[in-house]
């Protein structure tokens, strides 16, 4: 009994795992996006997007829960279609604009599923009236990057 018990707990573990890291490969690749756009270099942007479209097109049956794919399914082409267009242009205005639709779209994916073990701040910034995403509670500003780094504040913090 005890090595039946050993074995359910070793695939829950797994399952669970794989799961997770493969939705956090998702949360972790829009963090290098959105920490590019704050460093203000469009070529590591346009690279960290399509880095970002990769994660999103790795997530599939064996890597999520049928519950999480159910919730991340009707997202995944937004995302992808928001990752092509910041990966196609290399103007830092542009992909900051296009940044705010892909942000929407992750900010509903992280409420709905679990994209990470830590806490994600949803941040905003006034100026753009747009939102973005954080693993850190202190404001980077991706829209204005070192413009207006501080601008904003957390409006919600989604515990996983």
């Amino acid at each position: 009994m005890k090595s039946l018990f050993f074995v359910l707990a070793v695939l829950f573990t797994t399952a669970t795992s794989a799961q997770s890291k493969s939705l956090n490969a998702v949360l972790n690749a829009y963090y290098k996006i959105k920490n590019e756009l704050v460093a203000g270099n469009s070529t590591t942007v346009s690279s960290a997007a399509a880095e970002f479209k990769t994660a999103v097109a790795a997530v599939d049956n064996s890597s999520a829960t049928a519950a999480e794919l159910k919730v991340f399914e009707p997202f995944r082409q937004k995302l992808l279609t928001d990752a092509a267009a910041i990966n196609a242009t290399n103007d830092l205005s542009k992909q900051r604009e296009l940044f705010s639709s892909l942000s929407n779209n992750m900010i509903s994916v992280a409420k709905a599923t679990s994209m990470s073990d830590k806490e994600i701040y949803v941040d905003y910034c006034p100026m753009k009236k747009s939102y973005w995403l954080s693993a850190d509670k202190a404001i980077k500003n991706p829209y204005y990057g070192n413009k207006m780094l501080t601008c904003g504040n957390v409006k919600e913090t989604i515990k996983q």
